[in-house]
């Protein structure tokens, strides 16, 4: 089952659970956090691009708009950069079985 490890936990993502959350709240936190440190770490042209898409729900006419480029441009760098963001979670065991 996907997942994060304890070990992969770090402050700042125990400090943004409530109290009040519940187990399964907590483990979708946890494991968002985890997931957008590794985005963080492709390049960013992509790296941006991927966080405003997926963590804010920007489309991508918002994104050419905010960035001053090309849709189509968008559209491309979110594939490569989900190709990019593949590579690097298959070599993350606590993310995806090889």
């Amino acid at each position: 089952e996907a997942g994060v490890t304890i070990g992969s936990y770090n402050e700042e993502m125990v400090n943004n659970i409530a109290v009040e959350d519940s187990a399964e709240t907590v483990i979708r936190k946890l494991e968002e956090e985890a997931f957008f440190k590794i985005v963080r770490e492709l390049p960013h042209k992509y790296s941006d691009i991927l966080i405003v898409k997926y963590k804010y729900g920007f489309s991508d006419k918002q994104i050419a708009q905010s960035y001053g480029i090309k849709e189509a441009t968008v559209r491309k760098r979110l594939e490569r950069g989900r190709k990019m963001l593949l590579e690097q979670l298959k070599k993350q065991k606590n993310f995806v079985k090889n």
